[in-house]
């Protein structure tokens, strides 16, 4: 079995340093702790511990580089600086832990870099020895190619293993990966037979941490214990005897070939009771962790904070637009310099009558938003004067449906005061699914 660790060094997974003021620290965890700080938390804690029985590790971190003229000046061009992507290996070659975990302490907090998803993947795949992989990527954003998003890099990377024919498997561990790199992910990893989970909240409870990874670690065990099971020799062998095909017992019939394979049958038996073992102890901090498989929580951090703005952004910016094509009398876009935290985000203006416009946004096809406390009960006190309208693919294709009323819309089954799958959802929110529509 052999096993391909991926790590994003893209920018946001260090201290973004020299990015800005509006992007340095952005992306810390607990304001202390780094991406990169939580992927080698993860590798040599939860990880590693889980795999020795792979034949052959490779831990590589990927990510975009300026190129530099002969003085090592970063070339601009265009007023965009000029990247390449490129491989780092850190470790290489069988499994022996003290010095993986060593490599692994040597990985530095990576400089500001885009991600190239699509380039590490299909250069990792164009360069496997081995016609049977797993490829286990660590990566908190989308494919990034040419200073803008890499639409299509998981359907390139899927279409790169059906013509190589290889049995490859795609596992993405995401850290608080966007709606829009979170489909794509997800979506190749579903193709690939591989698993994927999301990070959403990102501390470093070693149980929960052990509960989000169980998948992972359970799926690439069971495809050791399946290959050891097969590869055992049998206890029967098939002889010819007067044109008949025979089973004959190897104790009785062949004592001589039994004892030239007991020693192998006792080491892979021997392997493959580790292998069990090793699943019985994922179930069990499964369970310990009180984290069933699939479970997503929703969690408002920092980095998801800061996500999440940029998209209810663009989802306003749309919005106000399509308002302003109206013959109202007046639109106010009450967020347009600044946010202004009302429960509200358009004031319209028409005959006389004002109305309250809130807008949901999200960069993927999800039919589910949240509303606030504060929000909820500022509808109800003005309910013939609210609005509500939800944008979907902010950053692609925009399209938006509004609600007139939110409880007659309900009583009209077209909203559901619950998600279609399971969420923790953080306190004084409610959550709406959208149905026909």
């Amino acid at each position: 079995m052999h096993i391909d660790i991926l790590i994003d060094a893209s920018g946001s997974m260090g201290y973004m340093k020299g990015a800005g003021k509006e992007h340095e620290n952005k992306y810390l965890i607990d304001a202390k702790y780094t991406r990169t700080d939580l992927v080698k938390s993860i590798l040599i804690n939860h990880l590693i511990p889980k795999i020795s029985y792979c034949t052959s590790l490779q831990i590589d971190r990927f990510r975009n580089l300026k190129k530099r003229d002969i003085n090592g000046n970063p070339i601009i061009k265009n007023k965009k600086y000029l990247e390449y992507p490129k491989n780092i290996n850190h470790y290489k070659g069988n499994y022996n832990r003290d010095l993986i975990v060593q490599k692994i302490n040597t990985i530095p907090n990576p400089e500001p870099g885009g991600t190239p998803l699509r380039w590490s993947l299909l250069n990792k795949i164009h360069n496997l020895s081995s016609n049977k992989s797993n490829i286990i990527v660590i990566t908190d954003g989308d494919g990034y190619l040419d200073s803008k998003t890499d639409t299509d890099w998981h359907n390139a990377v899927y279409k790169r293993i059906i013509d190589s024919k290889r049995d490859i498997k795609i596992h993405i561990i995401g850290i608080a990966q966007g709606d829009v790199a979170k489909t794509k992910s997800k979506e190749l990893c579903i193709r690939t037979k591989g698993v994927y989970i999301n990070l959403d909240s990102i501390n470093y409870d070693a149980s929960k941490l052990d509960g989000l990874l169980f998948t992972i670690k359970s799926n690439i065990t069971s495809q050791v214990i399946k290959e050891q099971i097969e590869l055992l020799p049998t206890n029967s062998i098939v002889v010819e005897e007067d044109g008949e095909s025979k089973s004959v017992d190897l104790a009785k019939k062949e004592e001589k070939f039994f004892n030239s394979n007991l020693e192998e049958r006792v080491e892979k038996n021997t392997q493959s009771l580790l292998l069990i073992s090793n699943q019985l102890d994922n179930i069990i901090k499964l369970l310990k962790s009180n984290e069933s498989v699939g479970e997503q929580e929703i969690t408002d951090l920092a980095e998801n904070e800061e996500y999440n703005n940029r998209i209810g952004r663009k989802a306003e910016k749309y919005l106000y637009t399509e308002l302003l094509k109206k013959n109202w009398e007046k639109v106010v876009w009450v967020n347009e310099e600044t946010e202004q935290f009302l429960p509200y985000d358009f004031k319209v203006s028409n005959k006389g009558k004002i109305l309250y416009y809130e807008c949901k946004g999200t960069a993927s096809d999800s039919k589910e938003f949240l509303l606030t406390k504060r929000e909820w009960q500022f509808y109800l006190e003005n309910r013939n004067n609210y609005r509500l309208c939800f944008v979907s693919n902010v950053n692609l294709e925009p399209s938006y449906v509004r609600f007139m009323d939110l409880i007659n819309d309900m009583e009209q089954s077209k909203l559901l005061p619950c998600s279609s799958i399971n969420k923790k959802v953080k306190a004084n929110r409610i959550i709406f699914q959208i149905l026909n529509t």
